[in-house]
This record gives C-alpha cells, structure tokens and sequence, in this order.
C-alpha cells in the first residue's frame, strides 16, 4: 500500500504538509499528550529545525509558567529534563543528512524520532479541511455536504450515512478537525447506536429517519489507495416533510415526466437569492418584513425548492438570482444525482448571483453555453449599432444603463432523438421603479442576441435541422410594456411610454397592474411609508452595486436634444407560453406579472400550462415567501410540444 496507507499501521505518525508555492512546511505530531505544529522555512537546513523540534518539546515538558515570583525562583533550582535527541531516518535505518533542506528532508519513507518514541512520517496526508451540512434537516430533501479538501480529491472520497438511535447523546456538527488529521483510532460514541442507511455522497432522508439525528462519515482519498482519517458529522434531527398543499396540487399535473421525444416540459423560476434577504434571518430585508426568521433561513428554502422543482419532472428549467456557491455547491450535484445536467451564468461585476439552466440529460446534448453581457453587446454589435447611436440623446438615463449588471445567459441543446435544436435564453433585467426605458433597451438586445445567435448557428447546420428558441426569465415587466409588446408582437412603436418614462419624476400609471383585489388589505398610510422606505432602500442598493463594479463604464456621448422614441421590429417575435395570468410575482406591496416563458411560434404549440396556486393560497401567510412557497416569485410551468 502507498504511503498514506500505512497510516493505519501502530506506530505513530507526524504529518507533513508540504505544499507547492509556499515558503514554509508543517510538522505536526503528539508527544506526551500534547498536539504540536511547527512552521519551518523549506529552505531551512535540516539540523536547525531539529533543533527547535527538540527545544520545543523541552519547553512542554517543563510544565506550564509559574506566574508566582518566589515559586518561580524556587523551580529555578530543580532540575530540569535535557533535551530530547530528535533525529530522522530514511528508510528506517539511514540517518537524513542534516545540512538537506527541509523540503527535500521530509519524505513519506523517513522515521522521525523523539527519544524513544518512532514516528511514520506521513507527506501531504490528504485530508478534510472543512465539512458542513445543512442546519435544517427534511424528509424527502436531499442532503449534499458542502467539503473542502487537501492533497484529496472528491471524486475518490468514501461517503457513509448513518441513522443514530434517538437514545443516543449527539452533538450537532463535525468534530475537531485538527484532531482527525492526527488521530486515526477516533470514532464517536454514537457509532455504537448507528445503522447505515446510504453509501453515497447525497443523502436523500426518507420517513424512518424523522426525529433522529444523522451521522455522515466522509474519508478523503488522493487515489484509489492513498486514504487520510475519516471525518464524521451529526446533522440536526430529521424534521417532517414539509407543508406544501399548494405546491403538491400543481405537481399533481406533473406526475411523471413527458415520455414523447417531441414534448417538453419547461419552467422559468426566479428563485430569490439570499443577497437581497438581508444578512440577519432575525432582521431581514423590509421587503420582507411578514417572514419570520425560519422561513428566511436559506436551509430552508433552498430544501423546499428542491422538493418543489424536481416534482414538476421537467425537461429545461431556467432559473434566475442563482447564487454562485449553491449551484456549485448544492444545486448542480443533486441535479446530477437524479439525470440532469446545467450551465451557470454569473452577472457581471461583483454580484455572486445569476442565471442557471437546467435540463434533462437523457433528452438533450449541451452543444454550448455562453454568458453576454448585454451592455457591451449593446455597444459594440453591429445587430445594435443603429439602436446605440439613436439613444444617445436620452442623456439623463444612459449613464445608469451603462452600469446595469443583467446579463443574458445562452445555451444551445440537441435533441438526442433527432436533427432539432434549441437555443434557450435566460435572463433577469433590472428592476428599478423607474427603469422603463432601461428594462425595454435591455429586452431589445437580449432579442438581437437571441437573433444574432440563431443566425450564425444555422450556418453550420444542414438544411434539415431545425433551431426553435425558448426566451425565459424574470424580465421584471408587465404585459402592457414595451419590452412584452416588443418580443409578442414583434414590434415597438416610437411613441410608447417606456422610450420617455426616464422623463418624468412619477411612473406613468400601469393599466395592467392587477387590481386592488389583489392587494394585501394593509393600511393605505402604512403602504405608502412601506413603499417610500423600499425606493430609499433600492436607491441605496444600486448606489452599493455601483461603487462594486470593477469594470469601467465608458461615458456616453454627449447631446442636447430629447430623445422621443424608436421604431424597433424583432426579427424573431416569440408566444407567451403561460399567459395571461394574474401575477408571477406577489411581495405583499408590490403584486405583478414579472416572469415569462417565451417560445418561437412558429416551432412550437402549447399543451398544457400547469395551473398556478389560487391566491387564497398564495395569501395565506400573507404574501411570498412563506412557509408554503420558497420565493417571491412563482414559478411557470408548460408542456411545449415542437411542430
């Protein structure tokens, strides 16, 4: 067996970490119950760090510092222990030479020795730096442990679930992971009152796990052989699934996914990233001043979605205010797990949010992904040249346009069955109150850049294969604007409102709002001071996002005349899949439809558009999120079978 495997032998063992670009070496061992770690230059001589290895120990044999000024004139005079003879052998026999540099000194086949005590010495031991698994523990919602590792690598790394009696005493989280290095003879008590339940590294909790705890035992392996010391961690007790009346009633319209080669299902989901929660679950974002802490908790409502999603059995999902290290982390290899596969967008700038698409492994082929900011592509495509130089008159809203951070994450599929391709587009525009012209600018080059790509794609197809477009996202407009009329109608005329709406000091009134019916029943005056705090709080925030950025904004070219609007025709104009409805998006204060599933018309017939939650359920911990909904926004759903 390699080196790291006879760590199991016993004698003891010091760990070496040597790592490649930094100056120093650690050496880490027990002696006489006491852990050590010594830092030593890699360039240091060999004799100089035996030395202080052997001080060192002289000094902890010493006892601990008599702060008594008598009692320590007294103990000056006892005796003292000399200093231990410390020295190191290559292939236990063989003295090290004690002018070899450290980095060259300390390998896997040398004894270390202090006194009479014989170390293996173990180089790059791989090893668990971190492990964490979610506070919040569910039926039916998949565990993934969140590991961070050394010299290890996850893909040969061993995963074991265990149930722990309810008897047993258990401490939640990882043990000391200094100690693990170190010691390979721990286990915890609660070992002896385990079952095994998985082998795997995502756990799916089932019935017979509720109300008691887990234990997962993760061991990092560099290859198949070279194994460091397990490390063990008791999650939370295993609470009950979770109340989801509302969410089960639509996935009763999804029981099983399309088994046609020619249906698909689709979702476009904005899913609420925990940036705009606040950093306190205690004292959250006053746009969501109704949530009580526990349903803040991203443990949770990243576990409801889970549960939520995946019962839709759906074949694309696109997602938006995706954080960065839950698909990483979470999202994707639970994915994985169960048949799917994704692609990432990150917004630009400094946010570690974004767009996220999702799809069926055994309908679709990746065939690419990118990510286009859409305020370069704005500039410096010749699909926008035109549109660019027109709207450099609206002088008191380009500067903010040209710091906007959305962008329009694109991703090609090839149907596994046939010559059909798909060119999905996700994106989430931005949502300022008074953004108009801003949101209706970015709609018209996302629609140059979906036509752009479905242009040059086609060229390297043959005259057969057929290139369908799905445009989803949270593109924070209503169906009266002119982004919604841009992209349904296939065209926008000079004179709508939105081309001068960064005009005026009020918001042109909306006639498609949803009507008071449909209004929490909270106190006018209270709204109103509700509404002025979240313009103040969104002003400050935009303000925050710019300061982020870390790319320069170039600076509009200067004019004084007005802009009054543009004629603009789409090249491609797509069917609202889901609409019309009644909302997408229900904050309590705020209540509209935001969200779309966009499909080329003349590729696709709509099946099925899976009902939405009625508003008594939506309303019934008065608005989203709750307990029962993981977001603020809802997601849609439709079954789209190609032509």
């Amino acid at each position: 067996m390699a080196a790291a495997g006879r760590a199991s032998s016993k004698m003891l063992r010091a760990f070496v970490r040597n790592s490649e670009g930094e100056s120093d070496i650690t050496i880490s061992f027990c002696f006489n119950g006491k852990r050590h770690h010594l830092h030593r230059p890699k360039a240091q001589p060999l004799s100089q760090t035996l030395q202080r290895i052997s001080l060192t120990i002289a000094k902890s044999l010493q006892g601990p510092r008599i702060k008594n000024k008598k009692e320590r004139m007294s103990s000056a005079d006892s005796p003292r222990p000399p200093p231990p003879l410390v020295s190191l052998l290559k292939d236990d026999a063989e003295t090290v030479p004690e002018d070899v540099l450290n980095v060259n000194a300390w390998t896997s086949d040398s004894l270390f020795i202090i006194g009479d005590q014989r170390y293996h010495v173990i180089v790059n031991n791989p090893r668990i730096i971190k492990l964490q698994v979610s506070d919040l523990v569910f039926e039916g919602s998949p565990l993934v442990p969140q590991v961070s590792l050394e010299f290890a690598s996850i893909n040969y790394c061993k995963w074991s679930w265990l149930r722990i009696d309810k008897s047993a005493s258990v401490q939640v989280g990882s043990q000391d992971l200094e100690m693990a290095t170190m010691d390979s003879t721990y286990t915890p008590s609660s070992m002896k009152l385990a079952q095994l339940v998985h082998e795997g590294v995502i756990y799916w909790p089932t019935r017979a796990d509720i109300d008691h705890h887990l234990l997962l035992q993760c061991t990092p392996f560099r290859s198949a052989e070279e194994a460091g010391n397990p490390v063990y961690y008791h999650t939370s007790r295993v609470r009950p699934q979770f109340s989801m009346k509302a969410i089960r009633r639509r996935q009763e319209h999804t029981p099983t996914p399309l088994s046609s080669s020619s249906q698909l299902r689709v979702i476009s989901y904005n899913i609420l990233s925990e940036k705009y929660l606040g950093k306190d679950p205690e004292n959250p974002h006053p746009f969501y001043f109704y949530c009580n802490s526990f349903v803040m908790q991203s443990s949770y409502r990243y576990s409801l979605f889970i549960v939520e999603i995946l019962g839709y059995n759906f074949d694309i999902a696109c997602l938006q205010e995706v954080d960065e290290g839950y698909f990483n982390l979470s999202l994707l290899p639970i994915m994985k797990e169960v048949g799917y596969d994704g692609a990432y967008s990150r917004k630009t700038g400094q946010v570690a949010e974004g767009e996220a698409i999702i799809f069926r492994s055994s309908k679709f082929d990746l065939v690419q992904s990118s990510v286009i900011p859409l305020i370069p592509y704005l500039q410096s495509s010749t699909s926008c040249k035109d549109l660019y130089k027109s709207i450099q008159e609206a002088q008191p809203v380009l500067s903010n346009l040209m710091r906007k951070s959305s962008v329009l994450q694109v991703v090609i599929l090839k149907a596994k069955d046939d010559n059909r391709y798909i060119i999905v587009a996700n994106t989430h525009l931005s949502s300022g109150p008074e953004e108009s012209f801003i949101r209706l600018m970015q709609t018209i080059t996302c629609s140059k850049i979906i036509s752009d790509t479905v242009t040059e794609f086609e060229r390297s197809l043959s005259p057969d294969a057929k290139v369908s477009v799905i445009f989803c996202g949270d593109l924070n407009s209503c169906p009266c604007t002119g982004g919604y009329q841009y992209l349904t109608e296939g065209f926008v005329s000079k004179s709508h409102v939105d081309w001068t709406s960064y005009q005026y000091e009020a918001i042109p009134s909306c006639g498609c709002k949803p009507s008071s019916d449909y209004r929490s029943a909270l106190d006018e005056e209270l709204l109103r001071k509700m509404r002025d705090e979240l313009l103040e709080n969104y002003e400050e925030e935009e303000q925050e996002k710019d300061d982020q950025r870390d790319d320069p904004i170039p600076p509009p070219l200067q004019s004084s005349n007005t802009f009054n609007g543009l004629d603009v025709r789409n090249d491609i104009p797509l069917l609202d899949a889901c609409g019309p409805l009644e909302y997408t998006h229900y904050r309590g204060v705020f209540v509209s439809v935001l969200d779309y599933v966009l499909v080329s018309r003349e590729h696709f017939e709509i099946q099925k558009v899976i009902p939405m939650p009625s508003h008594e359920e939506v309303t019934e911990n008065f608005a989203l999120p709750s307990e029962s909904f993981p977001s603020d926004h809802l997601p849609l759903i439709c079954d789209l079978k190609w032509k």
